[in-house]
C-alpha cells in the first residue's frame, strides 16, 4: 500500500519504513551507479568519443533519475507529543537538531505528521532495481547505438571509361579568403557518414599561424588518433581508398579525381605534385599524429573534377585558371600560373637552361608543353604531364634554327615549324610515340619571317 495524506493515523512502521530504507537503496544503487559510469567511460574511450561524458550525460540521465527517485523516504512522526523526522536507520531527529534512535516498538501506533518525500510501501526497492538495471541497459545501449561506426561504406563509383584528372599541382596559400569551398565541404560530408563527429574544421582565421590553404576554405582537418588502434586503422581505411588504382589501372585515383593537392598524417606526407615519391617524411610544426590534414587544389576545392561528374578535359573544368611563360633577363624560361582567384608566382621552368629565343606554348588539358630555340640554336621542348614538367630535351640534335618555332596540338601528335638557316621552312611530327624528324615543306622555298599555322 502507499501511505498518504488521507489514510489512518497508525500504521505498522516495520513495513512501511523498512521496505523503502535509504540504506538499502543506497546499498543497491550505489553499486549501479558507479558500473554504469565506468561502462561509459570504457565503451567511449575504447569507441574513441571525443566527449564521453557528454554521451554520459545525455544518455545517463534516465538512469540517475531511476536512482533519485529511489532513495529511501522518511517519514515524520509523532511520539509522546514531539514530532521526529525517522530515517532510513530508524534514527528519529528531533526538530530541528535532536537524535536518537527509535525502536520498531516504539513506533507501532505512532502518528504519522506527513511523508517527507512521498513513501511506496508496496515492494518499491525491487520495482526501483529493476528500472535501474533497464536504465543501464538503455545507457550502454544507446552509447553503443551512437558511438559505434556506422555500417555506411565510403563510395566506390566505379567511373568506368571517364577520364581521369590529372594529378594536381601544388597551389599554396596566396590569398584570405578562409569561406569553406563546396568541393572540400562535399568531402568532408562524405568521410563524416563514416566517423561522425570527427571533423575538426575547414577554415581558419589569416592571422593564425603561416601559409595554409585552411585560410583560403580549401583544407579540411579531420580526427584520427595513430595512438588510438580503432582510429589509426580508420585512418588508414581512408588514406587506402584514396590512394588505391582503380580497375582502369589509374593509381591513386580517387585522391586525383577529389582533386587533392596533398594528405599529411603521423609524420609524413604524401603530395599530388610528386606521386612516384610515395609518403615522405614530414616535420612540421605539427607531427599529425591526432589527425589528417587534406590540402585541394583549386579545381578540386570548387568541384571542378571528375568525382563531382565533371570532364577533367572539358573548358569548364578549366575555367578560370591561366598560364604565362616569359624569357627572363638570365635567358631562362619562368611560369606563372592563375588559379582562378590568384597569380602564384613566376618560377624557373628549368633552372640553368638558357635559350636565344621566346617560349612558345601548346596545350591539351592537362598537359602543356613548351618549346623553345636554345642558345646553340636548336630547339627544346619540355612537358607538363599532369603533375611535373619532365624537363628539355632537343627534339632533333644537330638541327639549328634561325627563328622560333610554331606548335600545333591535335589529340596525341604534334607538329613543330621553324625557319631554317638556309631561310626554309622546316617541320617536325610527333605521331603519338615519337618524333619522325625535321623535313623541308617546300625544298628551294626561303622566307624572311618565322612560319605560323593552325
Amino acid at each position: 500500500m502507499t501511505v498518504s495524506y488521507d489514510q489512518a493515523e497508525t500504521f505498522e512502521p516495520r513495513e512501511s519504513i523498512k521496505r523503502t530504507t535509504m540504506a538499502n537503496g543506497l546499498v543497491l544503487f550505489i553499486p549501479l551507479a558507479a558500473l554504469t559510469w565506468v561502462i561509459i567511460t570504457l565503451v567511449a574511450g575504447a569507441l574513441g568519443l571525443p566527449l564521453p561524458w557528454l554521451f554520459g550525460v545525455i544518455l545517463g540521465g534516465p538512469f540517475l533519475a531511476a536512482l533519485h527517485s529511489a532513495r529511501g523516504k522518511k517519514l515524520e512522526v509523532e511520539i509522546d507529543g514531539m514530532t521526529l523526522t525517522l530515517d532510513a536507520r530508524g534514527i528519529a531527529q528531533k526538530n530541528p537538531v535532536a537524535t536518537r534512535f527509535v525502536s520498531w516498538e516504539e513506533l507501532r501506533g505512532a502518528r504519522m505528521v506527513k511523508p517527507v518525500v512521498g513513501m511506496s510501501t508496496n515492494g518499491p526497492l525491487r520495482r526501483r532495481a529493476r528500472a535501474g538495471v533497464v536504465a543501464i541497459v538503455a545507457t550502454v545501449g544507446g552509447m553503443l547505438t551512437l558511438a559505434v561506426p556506422s555500417t555506411h561504406a565510403l563510395p566506390q563509383p566505379s567511373f568506368a571509361g571517364a577520364p581521369i584528372d590529372p594529378y594536381a599541382p601544388y597551389q599554396g596559400q596566396t590569398t584570405c579568403e578562409p569561406t569553406p569551398k563546396p568541393g572540400v565541404v562535399d568531402f568532408q560530408d562524405i568521410l563524416l557518414l563514416d566517423y561522425p563527429g570527427r571533423d575538426l574544421g575547414i577554415s581558419r582565421d589569416c592571422s593564425v599561424g603561416g601559409r595554409s590553404e585552411h585560410k583560403e576554405g580549401r583544407a579540411l582537418d579531420f580526427a584520427f588518433n595513430v595512438n588510438d588502434p580503432t582510429q589509426a586503422a580508420q585512418a588508414n581505411t581512408v588514406l587506402d581508398w584514396l590512394l588505391a588504382t582503380d580497375a582502369a589501372g589509374n593509381p591513386h585515383a580517387f585522391m586525383r579525381r577529389f582533386g587533392i593537392m596533398y594528405i599529411i598524417w603521423n609524420r609524413r606526407i604524401f603530395r599530388a605534385s610528386n606521386p612516384g615519391a610515395g609518403w615522405q617524411p614530414y616535420s612540421g610544426t605539427s607531427p599529425h599524429t591526432d589527425h589528417i590534414h587534406f590540402s585541394f587544389a583549386w579545381n578540386g576545392a570548387r568541384k571542378q573534377t571528375s568525382w563531382w561528374g565533371l570532364d577533367p578535359t572539358s573548358p569548364e573544368a578549366t575555367s578560370g585558371q591561366r598560364w604565362v611563360y616569359a624569357r627572363g633577363v638570365n635567358d631562362e624560361i619562368y611560369s606563372d600560373y592563375f588559379n582562378g582567384s590568384a597569380w602564384t608566382g613566376f618560377t624557373r621552368l628549368a633552372p640553368g637552361a638558357v635559350f636565344n629565343g621566346e617560349p612558345v606554348v601548346a596545350m591539351s588539358y592537362p598537359r602543356q608543353w613548351v618549346y623553345a630555340r636554345g642558345v646553340n640554336n636548336e630547339i627544346y621542348s619540355n612537358a607538363w604531364n599532369g603533375s611535373a614538367w619532365t624537363g628539355f630535351t632537343r627534339l632533333a640534335p644537330g638541327s639549328v634554327f634561325k627563328g622560333d618555332p610554331k606548335v600545333i596540338v591535335s589529340g596525341s601528335q604534334q607538329w613543330v615549324y621553324a625557319r631554317g638557316v638556309n631561310d626554309e621552312i622546316y617541320s617536325d611530327h610527333f605521331n603519338g610515340s615519337a618524333w619522325t624528324g625535321f623535313t623541308r615543306l617546300a625544298p628551294g622555298s626561303v622566307f624572311n619571317g618565322d612560319p605560323n599555322g593552325l
